[in-house]
């Protein structure tokens, strides 16, 4: 996903992107004519775009206040001074501050408004906006969405949308500050903690991060009253039933956080059951596969497929003449990865 945000760029702030990140190969002084031929570029474009990074890490300073230097001469080239930030936290203000991809980071966060409103609020034209719009619009097919262009809000199935907004917004934040203004990230992480209790799982760090993003996106849409829907064949997947007598913990933390629709709930679990991470536990693992046998679901049915024609190759490789059999782990594995899949479509 980060090469598309890349691609989404305007020129200026592409080209600054990549001259920064050749520092994080040379901690030395760069020559023009090095910086040139690594970007294909003329040394005339080189100091254009020199200077309007010049330009740029004075804003960066001013509004992080942050203390980024940039020294530029003439026969020596250029050389930073990171004291007190990063390559990464200066690509990230770079990025965020784009004009299209500001409109995009505005729409998964819900800061939009309509589009005159928010075209004076933010100093941007109408036809700017517009334009940003037709920019991200490959991207946001890919997803199975659209955006209204009056109303600057996201429009397609609501599981394609929270998708896809955990995807730009893990991108471009996982390495930086907590994005979502309003969520409290502890409790969170509280939730997860006693998830990881109840199931008897050991999460990692970036894993708990992860969920703690989705859950995020969840509910600021559902405060905002973008409510998932209740998708039948879900029930194929995730065992209410169980999840009630048995996974109290998880509806009690959701609950703390004003989500009392089931289907919130079921389709957190639904993401939750895509990760291979789940697959730790035996208890969980067991019981996961074993309901989707038991209701024959259509991600059982394409992992069954895969792990016999897979068996099946492996024997006749090997000559054997008993069936090779995949351990169940690996099963959960492919269950995971086909389960990927079958949420977005």
């Amino acid at each position: 996903m980060r090469s598309e945000l890349f691609d989404l760029l305007e020129k200026r702030n592409r080209v600054s992107c990549s001259l920064i990140e050749l520092f994080q190969l040379e901690d030395d002084w760069l020559e023009v004519k090095d910086i040139s031929l690594n970007l294909d570029i003329s040394d005339r474009s080189t100091q254009r775009y020199i200077h309007y990074l010049e330009e740029v890490i004075d804003e960066y300073n001013d509004s992080e206040e942050k203390h980024i230097k940039m020294h530029y001469e003439k026969f020596k080239g250029i050389k930073f001074e990171f004291e007190d930030s990063s390559i990464e936290q200066l690509k990230l203000y770079i990025i965020s501050n784009d004009e299209s991809l500001k409109v995009l980071i505005d729409l998964c966060l819900l800061r939009t408004d309509v589009i005159k409103k928010y075209s004076e609020k933010n100093f941007i034209s109408v036809y700017s906006i517009k334009n940003s719009l037709k920019k991200i619009e490959p991207l946001l097919r890919s997803f199975k969405i659209t955006v209204d262009s009056g109303k600057l809000t996201f429009v397609g199935e609501e599981k394609y949308i929270r998708i896809f907004i955990y995807s730009i917004l893990w991108s471009l934040y996982k390495n930086d500050s907590w994005p979502f203004q309003y969520i409290d990230e502890g409790r969170l992480y509280k939730s997860i903690d006693s998830i990881e209790k109840s199931m008897d799982l050991t999460f990692t760090d970036i894993h708990k991060k992860q969920m703690t993003y989705f859950m995020a996106i969840c509910l600021i849409r559902n405060r905002k009253k973008m409510y998932i829907e209740d998708f039948k064949e879900w029930e194929d997947y995730v065992n209410v039933e169980s999840l009630r007598k048995n996974e109290e913990i998880i509806i009690k933390g959701m609950n703390n956080y004003q989500i009392f629709s089931s289907s919130e709930i079921i389709f957190i679990l639904v993401v939750m059951e895509t990760k291979h991470r789940m697959y730790k536990s035996d208890d969980i693992k067991e019981r996961v596969l074993k309901y989707h046998k038991k209701r024959h679901s259509d991600v059982y049915q394409l992992t069954t497929l895969i792990v016999e024609k897979f068996q099946q190759d492996f024997s006749l490789f090997r000559k054997k003449v008993s069936i090779f059999s995949l351990p169940i782990a690996s099963v959960a594995i492919y269950n995971a990865a086909f389960f990927q899949g079958s949420i977005l479509t």
